[in-house]
């Protein structure tokens, strides 16, 4: 009853200040006459949660922007009901007295101290915002005022509220937590903090913890304080952010070709290696479990392409499967998400079985199965494209290298476009060091190739101490590329004729800038 008389108080005693042909309301547009107006925008908390035993310091802002044509003095005023009697609340507005022209638009900062030790109770705070012309008008000059309204909220006991971000495999992980109390019938965010452990010290009440990262929601868990309290809220920061079918089987003993993109939104996540597997499913009935596609290292936020294979299990059939896409750390499981694809394929070939064939015959049979099986690996490569076989093309000379990504068309560290990058340049130094340690050695042995679980590196000499690079999938074979790689050389050393080696690893963009124009002419 004390608060709400006090209240009523404080809006007669500012009615009372306001002119007859003035407008004083809350609301974000105020205007006071055709010639002045001033329009306020509070980004104060619906209401501020406070221990009394450990007290609150907190900067908010409301902003005001002069949307008349004349200038206003604008001064700004406090008050508190009912009245804190020990002093122990204190706001402090900046700048507390401002001239504001038209068109222009302001910031008042608003500190909201509470110290400890303060009684416990709930507080109506009012934010006066005055504003007067500099011109009379009749003899006198015309103020208008509006009012910001919040609330401060002080529980007697403290409780610690700690979250902790975890990785299913165990390991801490970071996001944006976000704590919001529940008042008025919605919760109100009243802390935010980026961290991977944090305490939060709070009053009893109903609270939402929410945990973001990467502008997604990752975890949320609501929960009733009454003691301390240690929530852990468990997510993966790596996951597959996009998955596509390339290629369906378009009989039943084709392959299933598809790409998945595999992001990881954590930063400070250092030399992680994961394991992507996938298993595929018929209805109920599984057909193939865990097969591993691809073996990564993840360093800081990364976004990797991976490429997957699927034989039939026996033989393709018309309908709907599910493919589970799951990645792994230390053995345990970090994501996994589950895709539908339905596939219409042709009938089966009908295979007769004979007791007894001939030698010649089983030659044939042979001869003919290898020719059939190199033509179709070839067709299947050419329906699987650039996009998906060739990753990266660059030039190493040394200690210095750029690498351009053929998939996102930009040049960047090799580091960000494979895992395997630091191994591949390690072994490539002491493989260069015993083949090509001679001029006549590089013209007998001018390719090496170096290979991993998913892709292919194949370094090619332009010059001595000077190579071109390739990044293609496993399934490549590296001798059907050997005319398009020389081609490439061709292009590399008319480009290192017209700069110099120097140019075109400092400025690619520049030096290089129709390489994307190449290597569609030389791979699609």
């Amino acid at each position: 009853m004390r608060r709400i008389i006090a209240l009523a108080s404080t809006i007669i005693l500012l009615l009372a200040a306001v002119p007859a042909n003035s407008i004083n309301h809350p609301d974000m547009q105020i205007y006071t006459n055709q010639q002045q107006a001033l329009r306020i925008f509070s980004n104060l908390k619906p209401v501020y949660v406070v221990a009394s035993s450990i007290g609150l310091n907190v900067t908010d802002t409301i902003g005001v922007q002069n949307v008349g044509d004349t200038a206003l003095i604008v001064s700004v005023s406090w008050k508190l009901a009912p009245e804190e009697l020990q002093r122990k609340i204190r706001v402090t507005p900046s700048p507390s007295e401002f001239s504001i022209y038209p068109g222009e638009y302001r910031d008042i900062f608003i500190n909201i101290l509470v110290l400890s030790g303060v009684f416990p109770g709930f507080y109506n705070l009012s934010i006066i915002i005055s504003w007067r012309s500099d011109s009379t008008q009749g003899g006198s000059i015309v103020i208008a005022s509006s009012v910001v309204f919040t609330y401060i909220l002080i529980g007697e006991r403290n409780y610690r509220l700690k979250v902790v971000l975890k990785q299913p495999d165990g390991s801490l992980t970071h996001g944006d937590i976000i704590v919001s109390y529940y008042y008025a019938n919605k919760y109100v965010p009243i802390y935010r903090v980026h961290a991977s452990n944090f305490t939060f010290f709070v009053i009893e009440g109903r609270y939402l913890v929410e945990v973001y990262l990467g502008g997604i929601k990752r975890s949320t868990q609501e929960i009733e304080v009454n003691s301390d309290v240690i929530i852990p809220l468990v997510f993966s920061p790596i996951y597959i952010s996009r998955f596509s079918v390339v290629s369906k089987p378009l009989t039943s003993r084709d392959s299933l070709i598809f790409s998945a993109e595999l992001r990881n939104d954590d930063p400070l996540i250092y030399k992680k290696l994961i394991a992507v597997t996938v298993s595929l499913f018929r209805g109920s009935e599984i057909l193939i479990r865990n097969e591993t596609i691809a073996t990564l290292t993840v360093r800081s936020t990364v976004v990797k392409d991976v490429l997957g294979y699927l034989e039939p299990p026996e033989q393709w059939t018309n309908g709907t499967y599910s493919v589970l896409i799951e990645i792994y750390s230390q053995g345990k499981l970090l994501y996994n998400n589950s895709y539908q694809i339905s596939l219409t394929v042709y009938a089966p070939v009908i295979i007769k079985y004979f007791e007894e064939l001939t030698l010649p015959v089983v030659l044939i049979v042979s001869i003919l199965g290898i020719l059939f099986g190199f033509i179709g690996a070839k067709i299947a490569l050419r329906r699987v494209g650039l996009r998906y076989l060739l990753k990266t093309v660059g030039i190493i000379a040394g200690r210095e290298y750029i690498a351009y990504d053929v998939r996102r068309n930009k040049f960047t560290d090799p580091a960000y476009i494979s895992g395997e990058w630091s191994k591949i340049l390690f072994a490539f130094n002491l493989l260069s060091r015993k083949y090509w340690s001679k001029p006549e050695d590089i013209e007998k042995r001018r390719m090496i190739v170096i290979s991993t679980n998913a892709e292919k590196w194949i370094f090619y000499a332009i010059i001595k101490d000077t190579s071109l690079f390739l990044c293609i999938h496993s399934a490549c074979n590296e001798f059907d590329l050997l005319e398009k790689i020389a081609r490439l050389k061709v292009y590399f050393s008319k480009k290192l004729q017209e700069h110099s080696l120097h140019e075109i690893l400092v400025n690619p963009e520049e030096t290089l800038s129709d390489i994307t124009k190449k290597i569609t002419e030389l791979f699609l």
